[in-house]
């Protein structure tokens, strides 16, 4: 059953992928949970040639997650923060926080306006050829429209994938950005998901979820579509008949 459940999946994705015009990834974007390590990195990519070892295990610790030999990527076509790739891998990685959920909100249990996410956007191009990317929707746990997006890369070696990232900053091939809950930008990915949805599976109702957006491992699909239109106010600025 579980392996019928990955070949749908996979089946169903490959066509939406077909119907995209999309056959080979331009970037992978690989979200990070620390802004502050993630600036500090690119800041100190940039300012020097010479990569020092400690550098290295920060890249591995803070960007490829203590150097797991599995890593989670999105699939995007551009390096641009607003592209609909970027969006959904950001709500994909985000949407199963707790505080991101309309009932711990109405109970006064916020976010935190401090809490962060940081992208990097890496062209496949640069990949050092010791990693190789499988595609892997089934893996995508819990924002079904991002599912057709969702790779992992196999990291053998997670040094020299540390510094082929070090590398792409340094030269300005790899682009990075990073969002915040106190200002718009983290509410703009939210936006630019929201409207994507909204045109691929047409009216977004939580109680009748589209026929064709799965439940994920941790939230129905009236989840994901209930919290989707909390963040992105979507209730406070019309009323869809």
């Amino acid at each position: 059953m579980i392996e019928r459940t990955k070949t749908r999946k996979l089946l169903l994705c490959w066509l939406r992928r077909l119907s995209r015009g999309v056959f080979r990834p331009r970037y992978f974007v690989r979200i990070c949970r620390n802004r502050t390590e993630l600036i500090s990195i690119v800041n100190e990519a940039t300012a020097e040639e010479h990569h020092d070892e400690n550098l290295v295990e920060r890249v591995i610790q803070f960007v490829l997650g203590d150097g797991d030999q599995e890593l989670s990527v999105f699939e995007t076509q551009t390096d641009d923060p607003l592209d609909v790739g970027h969006a959904l891998a950001i709500i994909a990685e985000t949407i199963d926080t707790k505080t991101f959920r309309r009932e711990r909100q109405d109970q006064g249990k916020k976010r935190k306006r401090g809490a962060t996410r940081g992208s990097l956007f890496i062209p496949l191009d640069i990949l050092p050829a010791s990693i190789t990317h499988k595609y892997t929707p089934w893996n995508n746990l819990n924002f079904y429209p991002a599912n057709d997006r969702h790779y992992d890369l196999r990291v053998t070696d997670s040094k020299e994938l540390a510094r082929a990232i070090l590398s792409g900053l340094s030269s300005g091939t790899i682009g990075w950005t990073y969002l915040e809950n106190k200002d718009c930008t983290y509410q703009s990915q939210v936006i630019v998901a929201f409207i994507h949805c909204r045109q691929r599976f047409g009216k977004l109702n939580a109680d009748s979820p589209p026929a064709n957006w799965d439940d994920g491992t941790h939230l129905t699909a009236g989840e994901q579509i209930e919290t989707l239109r909390f963040l992105s106010r979507a209730d406070e600025m019309y009323r869809p008949q």
